[in-house]
């Protein structure tokens, strides 16, 4: 089906896609990777995941936002929007994109806390 087509040169929101997207995943990164660290400093370096830690981390990310992790989801699917509007412009992918969005802060966000 895109035998007929002609490849379309790279734009600039295409360049802001890949960017905020890359943004979000490192952001997720470095934020799992910190809280990882924080909790090896306070538990048992065997049940790390599962046990309930008795501080709070403030370090890296987490000084900046209460959950950087889901924060850098939320960029990464953001770069994929901006990926649809470099391709199509307002699509039915971006009315997903928006559905998508108000789901993870009426639902999964509410599931947090």
């Amino acid at each position: 089906w895109t035998g007929s087509r002609s490849a379309a040169n790279l734009g600039f929101v295409d360049v802001v896609a890949v960017a905020v997207s890359l943004f979000g995943i490192i952001l997720q990164f470095v934020s799992d990777r910190t809280l990882y660290r924080f909790r090896l400093k306070y538990l048992e370096a065997t049940s790390v995941e599962t046990q309930n830690c008795p501080e709070t981390c403030r370090n890296g990310p987490w000084c900046w936002s209460r959950h950087p992790n889901y924060l850098g989801e939320v960029i990464f699917w953001l770069g994929m929007n901006f990926a649809v509007l470099a391709a199509d412009g307002l699509t039915w992918m971006n009315v997903a994109g928006i559905v998508n969005y108000a789901c993870f802060f009426r639902v999964s966000s509410s599931l947090m806390d």
